[in-house]
């Protein structure tokens, strides 16, 4: 059998392993149930954090789109 040669790369030389920011959501608690049936109803099942990041990128493919704006509304508004 041949030798088995391998090399001990440290975490923070890899370009697989990117930073991420990390930040609280308060939701009301219908949409927390409503999130979290979501998340279980798949197999196997999704984490809540992954169905929220899911949507972020959502929103951020849709940035350049001139209907975004009036879709978001405004946040100073109460939501009718």
């Amino acid at each position: 059998m041949g030798a088995i040669w391998c090399r001990l790369v440290p975490l923070g030389d890899t370009k697989m392993r990117k930073k991420k920011h990390r930040f609280s959501v308060s939701l009301a608690e219908k949409d927390y149930q409503r999130l979290h049936s979501l998340a279980k109803k798949r197999r196997p099942p999704l984490t809540i954090q992954y169905l929220v990041e899911y949507a972020v990128q959502g929103l951020l493919r849709r940035a350049k789109d001139p209907k975004l704006s009036a879709e978001l509304g405004n946040p100073t508004e109460e939501p009718r």
